[in-house]
């Protein structure tokens, strides 16, 4: 006997919500509400990896206060089963971290990457990737101030970006060759 393939169905929109902002606000907040946290079919499966893409864009049509609160959200409901979240982790790392991704988010990728490294059941040898990937993310954020690094000059005088006195600068990282 064949079995049926899961399908995702989203929450309905209540129809007091009328407003185009308001209604995208309520479903990144309840996209999830009718998944079973625990399929791990459905979320291994292409159609699971095509919904959550869908997912991670609608996010990206939020402002990021909300879409963060969103995804750590949605992380910590994966929690209920391990495969669920390893899966949603990796898709979020493919989707939120490649730098080929059109919908590359390092700040929406902080949030998965800190529910992943608070997340007590999951062993240790599993967050050095997710650790090293949270450092490397909170650098250079904007707003900040940029890391320190040592530059040389065709010259052959070397320096370093703390070091130097000027009103501003653009950095441009193109030659990256060593």
């Amino acid at each position: 006997m064949a079995t049926v393939p899961y399908k995702f169905t989203l929450p309905e929109i209540p129809s007091f919500i009328v407003d185009a902002g308001a209604k995208k606000d309520y479903m990144g907040a309840h996209f999830w509400d009718n998944y079973d946290f625990k399929d791990t079919a459905f979320i291994r499966s292409d159609n699971g990896h095509k919904v959550f893409w869908s997912y991670l864009y609608l996010l990206s049509q939020l402002p990021i206060s909300e879409s963060t609160e969103d995804i750590g959200s949605v992380m910590e409901k994966a929690r209920a089963d391990s495969t669920v979240c390893m899966e949603m982790f990796t898709g979020a790392e493919q989707i939120l971290y490649s730098p080929n991704s059109e919908l590359r988010n390092e700040t929406l990728y902080i949030e998965v990457l800190k529910n992943i490294l608070s997340w007590g059941r999951l062993n240790e040898s599993y967050k050095i990737r997710p650790r090293f990937q949270y450092k490397l993310a909170l650098r250079n954020r904007l707003g900040e101030s940029a890391t320190d690094f040592t530059y040389t000059l065709a010259s052959g005088r070397n320096g370093k970006l703390y070091g130097l006195v000027l009103k501003s600068l653009a950095v441009n990282a193109n030659d990256l060759s060593l």
